[in-house]
């Protein structure tokens, strides 16, 4: 994909005339709400809506308290859905502002390869867009949101996953059968999941420096007795195992109190 400029502007409107331009615009809403007008059509915004504004499509904002935006000028971008304009919310994490912001300091920078990172931060846009059209009807704020403790806490051995989904505000029969209806899996089942991708990472890159009960706590176990019958009941065999599997037989490293089954 290949982005013509990327702009991010501070200045505040209430209204913007209508306009339009020879390129797809791809806008985030950073500040405020209000009503876009798109070819005649109005379409709510809040902070973080997108909208996908094909070229020579006529298009205003307006905001009774004021907006602010940032813009994508591009090429050859291909609609993520049917209709003319799509549209499309930011994530809990802000994924969509935080690659926009990095590609616009990267093209103001205009170092080495700038136009070539900042056209790759397009291709990664435009994979979460594509993402989201097909999961739309899934999005769920309160489920991203928990996933995004659950990431932040992968290696605390000490994080207190009942005590997090109190915090949520719903009563926890509920929230376990919306994250599980948003993710396919329990809360805990996703922690556990996300800490053994990660111990897998551990093993392969730490085998002959830690040993499997220190990878066991850097992944958020403090039992390594527990983490071993997680591992196997995920990957099917044991963390000794696992490690033989993919070729690395230093045993000598491996603490004695470490289970190996």
């Amino acid at each position: 994909m290949e982005i013509v400029t990327v702009s991010n502007s501070s200045k505040m409107y209430n209204t913007f005339p209508y306009h339009s331009h020879g390129y797809w615009e791809i806008i985030l809403n950073l500040y405020g709400s209000g009503i876009a007008m798109i070819e005649g059509e109005e379409y709510p915004f809040k902070e973080g809506t997108i909208f996908c504004i094909p070229p020579e499509t006529k298009h205003r904002k307006i905001a009774e308290n004021g907006f602010i935006d940032a813009c994508i000028f591009i090429k050859d971008f291909t609609p993520v859905k049917s209709g003319k304009i799509n549209v499309f919310e930011d994530d809990t994490n802000n994924t969509f502002r935080v690659l926009l912001n990095l590609a616009f300091d990267i093209q103001m920078k205009n170092e080495p390869n700038a136009r070539e990172v900042v056209n790759s931060l397009g291709d990664a846009m435009y994979q979460l867009l594509i993402s989201w059209g097909v999961n739309q009807h899934k999005r769920n704020a309160p489920a991203e949101k928990f996933q995004s403790v659950l990431l932040q806490n992968i290696s605390n051995s000490n994080f207190n996953i009942a005590d997090e989904m109190k915090k949520m505000g719903y009563c926890s029969r509920y929230f376990r059968k919306l994250f599980k209806d948003f993710t396919g899996y329990s809360p805990l089942n996703y922690l556990n999941h996300l800490r053994i991708e990660y111990s897998k990472k551990q093993l392969q890159q730490y085998h002959g420096i830690h040993t499997i009960k220190e990878i066991s706590v850097n992944s958020g176990f403090s039992d390594p007795y527990y983490f071993s019958r997680v591992f196997k009941q995920h990957e099917g065999i044991s963390p000794q195992h696992y490690i033989n599997r993919i070729g690395f037989y230093d045993l000598t490293l491996i603490s004695r109190d470490t289970p190996m089954v």
